[in-house]
């Protein structure tokens, strides 16, 4: 086979320079050969040959030709032929995203070229695997690959694709999180490429430094490499390059609040990207000039150029991209205030960082998720996602990666000569190992082995003592912390205890009304919704409210509610249910001393309460904000409440509206809070919504009340699935 091969394309290159010198067009030369060539073998080479020259711009033909070339290399049972056809028909399918399909071809190839005993064809087919596992996000994997790819180089003596190799682990080293390892890789690489005028690689492992000091947070440094990166791009006319380059030192300009500088640089790079019809380079500048605008206060704008930036990042399947503009959304909508929207953003964007793995997207989207959630008043939460964020920050931006990082670096300028020397060690060692040098060369690679065993050693053992020293304190942290918690757990169980007991009791409930249900679901141990109901001069008065707040701060403000409802029912006169809600504000107004003043606390609550007199069948209704629905003959009506709340309000105050009417037997009266329509969930983690609740509640009417509660709480717990309950959710209904 050997011969074969090597006897085919010495005949390729003879007629190539007999017949063909002259013609302009390498690919219509290349096509003219294959035609007058009578041995398959050739033609198989040739096919391979035009399929890896369309490789990187036409895919179509790529594929086509090497289609042609698996083809005929089975028919003529050319092996190594088959083996090449076929990693280049899978690097085709590579191009086009099909990475399922690619990688299923990819293994068939190397299983040939394994068979072959043909290491080049072996590390070049890893390669081609480790950039599929790398373009899903795959870096462990990714890793792997390239690794055993740099192997087999090193010891072919291919060092530039080694190099490849060592830059590539470099990038899937800083998506990890692990910037020790990142830099190690990144100066082998830019040694080698250096020492072989390498420029293109060159400039590309120089810009990943880059990116790795940005992330340190670094930015002087970064702004020096991007700048090395864009000088070589400037040389070489490498417009994606140049791009690039653009972007990155936007970014670091942005970090360093030169915004109007920085816009200049992303603006240029989008010019570029657009130039070229670079949808992920597309995507990366409208991200960035979104960061830009969002610094400026320029919120709308800001959106608008993430959403592009989405759009076209879902079409290339670039999750890593869409993550990162998830966040950048969420951290915007928290600086104008719209927390829950942020909520929903930063919840997305740590699905994704989690599922590849991105330590600093976590890092950011664990940051916004517990702001978020301090906005909201769940401290609980904020203080678990702070707890993450702080782990994780400490974990990428410690003391130890730093001095790793900067330590490797000086190495590597000042021990070039050493890296030097080993690189021609190994060299020698496979051309000259039968001579008498081989000795010294022994000799000297022991010594070199013991003084880095003892050096390793050193080095174990006194990481070994700092991390048993840190792992003694954190124990004794988590000790305390996790008595502090229990303590603070067992307070907030007494308060549900003490919350249960002030809520009408079942007996009193039955006793009021006849047939009816309360689907109640705290969020939290204790609860910010609650209801209540009272009977009064043979009249039924009964409320469902939604307090500020979840947790403990919720539920003082629902006992609030409740001591309030049960003493104006006994000590005022009231005549309409807008009676009870207006004494039930200027209470809440005044305990909390609210003044309307813009930096203090708007605490309260929303309730939709209703007066049922069985014997008049007539009902009365009052909201703050709440709605009252009723279901008659299948037909749902909604009376609204008034959009202001129980405590202050930023308008003039208003008395709330009474609406009152008739009712007939067989309708239903359904009394909430917003938790069941806002509940995250489904297949795309959105929100239920009123639509599909309105829905549901029409579909169980001919249900019992006792059933239409199981089937309401069984539609929401599958709904929720796996995400957290964002809220306390409360439902009443009856059935007059």
């Amino acid at each position: 086979m050997k011969i074969t091969y090597q006897f085919t394309f010495l005949l390729v290159f003879l007629l190539a320079i007999s017949g063909f010198a002259e013609e302009t067009n390498k690919i219509d030369s290349l096509k003219s050969i294959m035609l007058k060539a009578s041995v398959d073998t050739i033609k198989v080479n040739l096919l391979n040959k035009i399929s890896y020259e369309y490789e990187y711009h036409d895919s179509k033909n790529a594929e086509k030709y090497a289609k042609e070339a698996i083809e005929l290399s089975r028919k003529s049972n050319y092996i190594i032929g088959l083996a090449e056809a076929t990693r280049l028909y899978a690097n085709s399918l590579s191009y086009k995203r099909e990475f399922a399909n690619a990688l299923e071809i990819y293994n068939e190839s190397l299983k040939l070229f394994m068979e072959l005993n043909d290491k080049d064809g072996v590390s070049t087919c890893y390669v081609n695997i480790g950039v599929v596992y790398f373009s899903r996000d795959e870096y462990l994997k990714a890793s792997d690959y390239f690794k055993k790819a740099a192997t087999i180089f090193e010891e072919i003596n291919d060092n530039i694709k080694a190099s490849v190799c060592y830059n590539n682990m470099g990038i899937i080293y800083t998506k990890l999180g692990n910037y020790p390892l990142a830099i190690e890789n990144y100066l082998i690489a830019l040694y080698i490429f250096e020492k072989m005028d390498d420029k293109s690689r060159m400039s590309s492992c120089l810009n990943n430094i880059g990116i790795l000091y940005k992330k340190l947070n670094d930015f002087e440094n970064a702004l020096k490499y991007y700048r090395k990166s864009l000088n070589i791009k400037y040389e070489l006319d490498d417009k994606i390059g140049i791009a690039a380059c653009f972007n990155n030192i936007g970014i670091v300009l942005c970090f360093l609040n030169k915004y109007t500088e920085a816009l200049t640089y992303n603006k240029k790079a989008l010019k570029v990207y657009s130039n070229l019809q670079d949808s992920i380079g597309i995507a990366s500048a409208f991200h960035q000039i979104g960061t830009i605008l969002s610094k400026l206060e320029k919120y709308d704008d800001a959106i608008m150029y993430f959403e592009k930036s989405i759009e076209i990042n879902t079409k290339a399947e670039n999750k890593a991209g869409i993550g990162s503009t998830y966040a950048a959304i969420g951290k915007t909508l928290l600086e104008t205030g719209k927390i829950h929207e942020s909520l929903e953003y930063a919840n997305k964007a740590y699905i994704i960082a989690k599922d590849i793995n991105d330590k600093s997207l976590i890092k950011e989207t664990l940051e916004i998720l517990a702001l978020c959630h301090y906005e909201l008043r769940n401290y609980k939460k904020a203080i678990e996602y702070f707890i993450d964020f702080k782990t994780q920050s400490d974990s990428l931006l410690n003391a130890d990666n730093i001095r790793n990082l900067t330590s490797q670096e000086y190495q590597y300028k000042i021990d070039k000569q050493k890296l030097a020397q080993k690189l021609e060690l190994q060299k020698r060692e496979e051309i000259h190992k039968e001579k008498l040098k081989r000795k010294n060369i022994i000799q000297n690679a022991f010594l070199f082995g013991i003084i880095l065993l003892i050096l390793l050693l050193f080095l174990i053992f006194r990481n070994y003592k700092i991390k048993q020293k840190a792992n003694i304190e954190l124990t004794k942290k988590n000790k305390l912390i996790s008595k502090q918690k229990e303590d603070i757990t067992d307070s907030i169980k007494y308060a549900k205890r003490i919350q249960n007991a002030v809520l009408p009791q079942e007996q009193n409930i039955e006793d009021s009304i006849n047939d009816y249900f309360i689907l109640f679901k705290p969020r939290d141990i204790v609860s910010g919704d609650f209801y209540w109901t009272t009977k009064k001069d043979g009249q039924v008065i009964i409320a469902a409210a939604d307090c500020t707040g979840h947790g403990v701060p919720g539920a003082f403000m629902s006992m609030l509610g409740i001591s309030f409802l049960n003493e104006i029912v006994n000590k005022y006169e009231f005549s309409k249910a807008s009676d009870i809600l207006n004494i039930l504000r200027q209470h809440i107004i005044n305990t909390l001393g609210q003044t309307g003043k813009s930096d203090e606390a708007k605490d309260g609550m929303d309730i939709a309460l209703c007066i049922i007199d069985y014997n008049k069948m007539f009902l009365q209704f009052a909201g703050a904000y709440n709605p009252l629905y009723l279901i008659r003959n299948g037909e749902l009506s909604i009376t609204k409440g008034d959009k202001m709340p129980i405590g202050i309000y930023i308008t003039e105050q208003k008395n709330f509206s009474n609406h009152e009417f008739s009712l007939n037997k067989g309708d239903t009266i359904y009394l909430f809070s917003d938790g069941y329509a806002d509940q995250f969930g489904g297949s795309k983690a959105g929100k239920f919504m009123t639509k599909p609740f309105k829905k549901l509640l029409l579909e169980i009417q001919n249900e019992t009340m006792k059933r239409q509660k199981e089937i309401l709480n069984e539609t929401i717990e599958k709904w929720k699935g796996n995400l957290d309950q964002i809220d306390d959710i409360l439902v009443i209904g009856i059935k007059i």
